[in-house]
C-alpha cells in the first residue's frame, strides 16, 4: 500500500507543477527536506514566495485531501518554510502557503486527473 500511496502521490506532485506553471507560477525547488518537514514545491507567483503542499486522492471518501493539512502538518510547514527562507536569503519576501488537491483515477495501468484544486493562502504563520 505505502508503495501505491508513494506511486499516487508522486504522480499528483508532477501533476500539480504542471498545473501551477500554467497558472505562471516560477518553480524555484521541488522537494525541499528539512528535519522538520519536507517543502513539495517552492514557487514564485509574481512577488510572493509560495509554498506548496500537494495532496492527492483517488476519492474523497476520507475527506478532502486539504483537510489532511493538519495543525500538525502546518507547523512543519512553517518551520520547513523559515529554514528555506534562511538558507537561501529569501528574508525580503512577502510568503504564503497554498494547498493544491489533486483529484485522479486509475485506468488500467495509468492515473488520470479528473480535477486540480489551487487554494492560493489556505493557511496563515
Amino acid at each position: 500500500m505505502e508503495k501505491y500511496n508513494k506511486t499516487v502521490g508522486n504522480f499528483g506532485e508532477e501533476m500539480a507543477t504542471k498545473y501551477i506553471e500554467k497558472q505562471h507560477y516560477k518553480i524555484l525547488d521541488r522537494n525541499f527536506n528539512t528535519r522538520l518537514g519536507e517543502l513539495d514545491i517552492v514557487a514564485l507567483n509574481k512577488d510572493c514566495l509560495c509554498f506548496i503542499e500537494v495532496k492527492t486522492r483517488t476519492t474523497d471518501k476520507y475527506g478532502k485531501p486539504m483537510d489532511a493539512v493538519n495543525y500538525v502538518k502546518r507547523n512543519h510547514l512553517i518551520n520547513a518554510a523559515k529554514i528555506y527562507i534562511t538558507k537561501n536569503k529569501l528574508i525580503n519576501y512577502k510568503a504564503r502557503f497554498d494547498i493544491v488537491e489533486v483529484f485522479v483515477k486509475k485506468d488500467d495501468n495509468n492515473f488520470e486527473v479528473e480535477k486540480i484544486n489551487l487554494i492560493k493562502n489556505a493557511f496563515m504563520c
